[in-house]
């Protein structure tokens, strides 16, 4: 009996430290992110947006230094999690990219009055994410990082029909990696 439980507290152990790693920040996530990572552990709500591809220092609301197109639903703290894990991930920081940088898409997440914008282009995989005391990082999402990130944002506009016809393009056996 005694040897049952052990093995038993044993596979317990082991299943409890594998759903931890799986929940892990990655390292090359956290080094990137710095200070904009406690955003999104602390963030408790998210503003969404249609943003313009150039950016203008001069907008009188923008995201990231791209001015705003149009707002969909504010979302809380359910959608911060979702980013949380999206975002903390190795493949959105170390995918393939190009550069044109034109992102369409912006996030706003919200710590009482701390937040950081996160910019994304679909164009070259690229993103942008903008602390409120200026820290700034940035990450390529192409290849295995491109499902989850377009996911994540078909979620945050249901009704867009652009964003919603959006595909994710087949990921090679180098970019699963």
């Amino acid at each position: 009996m005694l040897k049952r439980l052990s093995i038993l507290s044993l596979f317990l152990l082991g299943t409890a430290t594998m759903s931890t790693r799986a929940d892990e920040i990655d390292p090359t996530a956290k080094e990137r992110l710095g200070k904009n990572l406690a955003i999104f552990e602390k963030a408790t709500k998210v503003e969404v947006f249609r943003i313009e591809s150039k950016a203008d220092k001069d907008a009188k609301e923008s995201i990231a230094g791209y001015p705003i197109v149009s707002k969909g639903k504010e979302q809380g703290k359910e959608f911060v999690a979702k980013l949380k894990t999206v975002f903390t991930k190795k493949e959105v920081y170390t995918g393939s990219q190009a550069r044109c940088f034109q992102p369409g898409i912006g996030f706003r997440l919200w710590n009482d009055k701390e937040y950081i914008d996160v910019a994304i282009c679909f164009g070259c995989t690229n993103f942008v994410i903008l602390g409120s005391d200026g820290t700034r990082s940035s990450g390529a999402f192409g290849g295995a990082g491109y499902a989850p990130v377009l996911e994540v944002v078909k979620a945050a506009f249901p009704d867009d029909k652009e964003i919603q016809a959006m595909k994710a393009p087949a990921v090679s056996k180098d970019d699963k990696k």
